[in-house]
């Protein structure tokens, strides 16, 4: 067994979900997973009943699990070890993640933030939360992990064998206990060979078709409802982002609005993809016009304006500042309808 192994890491387009941040971070590795990629993550929810955004991402559902995405993506197998077993066949969990990083596998785990240093939570308070472990290094004993560790950013960063096993085991096991394991066990993630389940040699036009793409655009702009529940798809959410903030400016407490700033961390990373999937789209001749990159990257800078503005007000608490966003929110919706509207056009007619 190698002393020291680091699976394959790429820093992931979407920050936002740690479910989406470790997929992508894993998968686009493989350069052919851009096809999948730029097929997916469109289609936007907004969760009426929590303070926060569902996970983006268009998978012909929505999920109301963290881990099911991991199960409908081709270029990575899932499998779930329950800690009950891990008890009795290892010795430590320490153990059990040296060997599975061994055999490539990445480890997607419950644990109590409150042992780990890396996390603003260390030492402060018992905080569940995924955690996603790409390597060891068995000489320094530490583990090389992915979250969002110091001020909430994603990032890769390490922890020692020590602090994993006491975190790790900080996790009840009951899903319905406060630091219970959501997880419901460990999940074991693999990158697929590249022929499996392609059966033989890779074809890009299996994965990624222009017309199914159009077409969940169009659901996205038309805020079609996915899964016919009562919550907010779409381009529909910038209304109910506005009603939220024009309910602040009226002076309901922040409690009650239930707006938060990952809202915004998700609102930007939809359009990070939507710049990512017109470059795509301009690399693969599928479009010409580079004016629609450049109108793309100014929306994507838009919107990270907005989301600046928002933890500006969450510090000063200033209405100017809202009124201001709703004000560019209202400019960022024309300005995506026309791009997507263009590039529609653009496809539908050659």
């Amino acid at each position: 067994m190698e002393n020291k192994i680091e699976l394959p890491m790429r820093y992931p387009p979407i920050t936002s979900s740690p479910p989406h941040a470790d997929l992508l971070s894993v998968i686009m590795t493989e350069a052919d997973s851009y096809d999948w990629i730029m097929m997916n993550y469109i289609q936007l929810r907004m969760a009426l009943n929590v303070p926060c955004f569902a996970p983006c991402g268009d998978f012909e559902r929505y999920h109301e699990t963290a881990t099911s995405i991991w199960n409908d993506c081709p270029w990575v197998s899932k499998q779930v070890i329950s800690r009950e077993v891990i008890s009795r066949k290892w010795n430590s969990f320490i153990e059990f993640v040296i060997e599975n990083i061994f055999t490539k596998n990445y480890v997607y785990v419950n644990i109590d933030r409150y042992y780990i240093e890396a996390y603003d939570d260390y030492g402060k308070r018992h905080f569940r939360h995924e955690i996603f472990i790409y390597g060891y290094d068995i000489e320094s004993e530490m583990l090389y992990v992915a979250d969002f560790f110091e001020n909430g950013k994603y990032s890769y960063s390490t922890v020692s064998f020590t602090q994993l096993e006491e975190a790790y085991s900080g996790i009840h096991q009951s899903i319905n206990d406060e630091i219970g394991d959501f997880l419901s066990g460990v999940h074991l993630i693999k990158l697929r060979n590249k022929t499996f389940p392609f059966h033989g040699a890779y074809d890009r036009n299996v994965w990624f078709c222009a017309d199914v793409m159009i077409s969940r655009i169009k659901d996205y702009l038309s805020s079609k409802n996915e899964s016919l529940d009562d919550n907010v798809w779409g381009a529909s959410l910038y209304g109910e982002i506005k009603n939220r903030l024009i309910l602040l400016c009226n002076g309901t407490a922040m409690e009650k609005v239930h707006l938060d700033v990952r809202a915004f961390h998700v609102l930007y990373d939809h359009k990070v993809m939507m710049v990512m999937r017109v470059n795509y789209l301009f690399d693969n001749q599928i479009i010409s016009d580079k004016r629609f990159m450049k109108e793309g990257e100014k929306i994507r800078d838009t919107a990270n304006m907005i989301r600046n503005m928002y933890l500006k007000f969450e510090i000063k608490s200033d209405n100017k500042i809202l009124f201001k966003i709703i004000d560019l929110l209202g400019g960022l919706q024309e300005d995506e309808e026309s791009l997507f509207g263009e590039i529609i056009n653009v496809i539908t007619a050659n």
